[in-house]
């Protein structure tokens, strides 16, 4: 089925028809700019136990090479596989401080984005384009040193004539992606905010950066890890045997 990773939404179920929607609901920019300078780790581990495994892509997605990190709303396009005539309008809809959030399903056939449109994105402000699927010119793109993310590289040529959907929620590299979802990319990682838990997210992450901080104080003045992080105890809470020497056939 085209819409094969959409059907989760009733609305899309056996539709056939390409949906373009033109605007995203724009969160406020003052939870982007909260959320600017916070590693996508600390903000992955505030999350809740549900948004933990739901909420942080899979580790396929990748920066094509080391690059700044960004956050800002999601425009989304799902594309035919082997085709990005969708990831085009996407990109013709999108304004300054989006993020396109592309997909495929993970197909690697017809890469989704290349430099010509990295240079149009560039120009419209798009802080980065994340991809379920395959991106090429990966070595133009480095030169010019916009950010891209993606799950497979491919020198594949694509179509531009295949139906899909533009900013309707989509799934990316394991992710739902909602249109004015925040995302956040580092080198580690990309992962997605409800802008409704931005503020708690932020104010967690900010202190557990402060204790790590003040751990690393206490190790470079003679602490270990081992202790800054109660080991002991929790090997003693699982019942651990500590025993002196070393393992022996015997043992």
């Amino acid at each position: 089925m085209l819409l094969q990773h959409l059907e989760f939404d009733p609305k899309f179920k056996n539709m056939q028809q390409t949906i373009i929607y033109k605007t995203i609901p724009r969160p406020n920019p003052a939870l982007i700019e909260m959320l600017k300078g916070i590693p996508v780790a600390d903000l992955h581990d505030e999350m809740n136990a549900i948004d933990r495994r739901t909420r942080l892509m899979s580790p396929k997605m990748r920066a094509l090479f080391p690059c700044n990190p960004f956050v800002g709303p999601a425009v989304t396009a799902y594309n035919t596989p082997g085709d990005n005539l969708m990831m085009h309008t996407a990109l013709f809809y999108a304004q300054r401080g989006d993020v396109l959030i592309i997909t495929n399903g993970g197909f690697v056939d017809g890469a989704l984005c290349g430099s010509n449109a990295v240079m149009q994105a560039m120009k419209i402000g798009v802080a980065a384009m994340v991809i379920d699927g395959p991106a090429r010119d990966s070595a133009q793109i480095k030169e010019l040193g916009f950010g891209v993310w993606s799950t497979s590289i491919t020198a594949s040529k694509p179509g531009k004539e295949a139906p899909g959907m533009v900013n309707t929620p989509i799934y990316c590299a394991g992710v739902r992606v909602n249109p004015g979802d925040i995302v956040v990319g580092d080198q580690d990682s990309v992962i997605v905010i409800d802008p409704g838990d931005v503020e708690r997210l932020v104010a967690a992450a900010k202190a557990r950066i402060h204790r790590d901080e003040m751990m690393h104080v206490a190790i470079s003045k003679g602490s270990t890890l081992f202790q800054e992080i109660g080991c002991g105890e929790r090997l003693q809470s699982i019942g651990a045997v500590i025993k002196e020497g070393h393992w022996k056939v015997t043992d």
